[in-house]
Formats: C-alpha cells, structure tokens, sequence
C-alpha cells in the first residue's frame, strides 16, 4: 500500500513540476513601423482608423518547413502609417491587404530586428480632389436649420494615366458620401462617424453611383440637379481639358448649432470590400 501511495505521489509531484515549469522565451520586443505612400499623389495614403490590414508571415518560424502559414494582421492608422512594437525578431513577408488600391506584390524577406522600418507604395483605385464646404440653411423640405455644403471631384488614378495592361479594368464607381464625426478619427472605420440616416442615406449623406468609368466619360450617366440639396445645382460630370475624369458632387447634410465636427467625403469601388479612398480631414464648428 505504501508503494502505491509513494508512487502516486511521485506522479503528483512530477505534473506540479511540468505546470511551474518556466516559460524560456522572451517576450516580443521588436518594432514595425513605416508609411503607406499614395503613388498618385506622393503622400501618404489616407484611410480610416482600422479601415483595411497588413497581412505578416513569419518565414523564419522553425516549427514547420517554409516558415509560418497562418499571418498575423498589422492595421492601418488614418494617417496612412503604421507601427506594432511587439514583434518577434525574424524574417517576414508583407502584403497591404483589402485596401482602396490596385493588388500590389508581396514584399518578401523583410528582416525585423530592433526598430525596423519598412514603407510601402501602393497605386489608389480613386482620389479625392477639390473638397471644400460651406455652412448653409437646409430647406424647409429638409427640416431647416443648420447644413453643410459639401463639394468635391473624384478620380480614377489609372484611367487618367492610361497606364491600363491587358484585360485590367477600372471598377465601377460604388458610392460618394460625406463622413462627420465628433472626434479626431473620421471615416468609415468603427467608432469613426455619426451613424444617422441623415448621413447614411442614399441622396443625403451618401449618393450610390455604381456607374462605369465609361459611363461617366461619355456622359451617360449623371445626378444632375435635385431639389434635396436645397435647390443647389448639382454639377454634371465633367472632364477637364486634357481629358481627365472628375466628375464634381454636391451633398448637403444637416448638422446641429454649437457643435465641433470632424468631416471628410470618402469615395468607394465595387471591388472587394468597398473600401473608401478618403480627403483629408477638416473641422467646422457650427454657429
């Protein structure tokens, strides 16, 4: 009986010790940072906080033969950088993934150590040009009161390049809309705009297009004028001397006396995941 008891313990002493056993690798430590640039423009390309990812292999894992299959996901800040200060110290391939651009190559063999920085330029689906707003009285069929005026012209990068290869197309044109938020963040990432229909719906703070490019050259398709934006007239699309596709938009929203808002129009492609090419950030305080 007392060998059983001894060896039972035995057993119980040697399962306490494999549980406390000291974990022997450090924590991640190293940092990624770097900056997506818009190669239209130049300038960073600007997003929504959270809006799209980075999809991260580790090549240099050991466990299985190629590195790691599954990725990690690095996510995108508004100002178009991005930064994770726990890192593995390794190799890695890097892909901008689901974002409002062209599908762009898998940057391989990125070695992290330390502080590493590592940029990326990728080639937008559409920008956003001439954004300006002003503060207006909404008609009475809107309810009166406060309103915001918002003009602006989009572009399709490739089009306007004629840098199109093979059987490669432009999406359609999805949707224009304006974003407004009552904080630093504004777009279409979460906790990023005032989510009321007065913003959401189709010819108030939003407009669904999905129109070719072609149809917006040819002039086929336009919004024309409409008394729901105040009896203002809504610019028909427009091509500039040398040809170069900017259609012109004029949405009109209403806002509240007193407030501070943060207000941006974005513009999104029936591609993936409709993600939206934005402007830059502006803010209004309404008297």
């Amino acid at each position: 009986m007392k060998k059983i008891f001894y060896l039972f313990l035995g057993i119980m002493l040697l399962s306490i010790s494999s549980c406390t056993k000291l974990d022997n690798w450090d924590a991640p430590s190293c940092t990624i940072t770097g900056t997506v640039t818009d190669s239209y423009t130049g300038k960073p390309l600007l997003t929504s906080q959270d809006d799209w990812q980075f999809e991260i292999w580790e090549r240099s894992f050991t466990g299985q033969p190629g590195g790691a299959t599954n990725y990690q996901q690095l996510h995108i800040k508004q100002d178009g950088t991005y930064e994770n200060t726990k890192m593995f110290a390794g190799t890695y391939d890097m892909l901008p993934y689901d974002g409002p651009f062209w599908v762009s190559d898998t940057t391989k063999s990125v070695v992290i150590k330390n502080k590493t920085v590592q940029d990326f330029t990728v080639t937008p689906y559409l920008v956003i040009d001439d954004f300006t707003y002003s503060q207006v009285t909404m008609p009475t069929s809107r309810g009166g009161g406060p309103g915001l005026l918002v003009k602006f012209k989009v572009k399709a990068p490739l089009l306007q390049n004629q840098v199109l290869t093979g059987t490669q197309t432009i999406p359609n044109l999805h949707d224009v809309r304006v974003f407004l938020s009552l904080t630093s963040f504004c777009g279409n990432g979460s906790n990023s705009f005032i989510n009321v229909t007065e913003y959401t719906d189709n010819g108030k703070g939003m407009l669904n297009v999905n129109q070719s490019w072609a149809n917006i050259l040819n002039g086929s398709w336009t919004y024309g004028q409409n008394t729901d934006y105040g009896g203002l007239t809504a610019d028909q699309n427009k091509a500039d001397a040398n040809q170069h596709i900017s259609p012109e938009f004029d949405l009109l929203v209403s806002v509240k006396s007193g407030y501070s808002y943060t207000v941006r129009v974005g513009a999104s492609s029936t591609v993936g995941s409709n993600r939206y090419n934005y402007s830059p950030i502006k803010q209004i305080d309404i008297k």
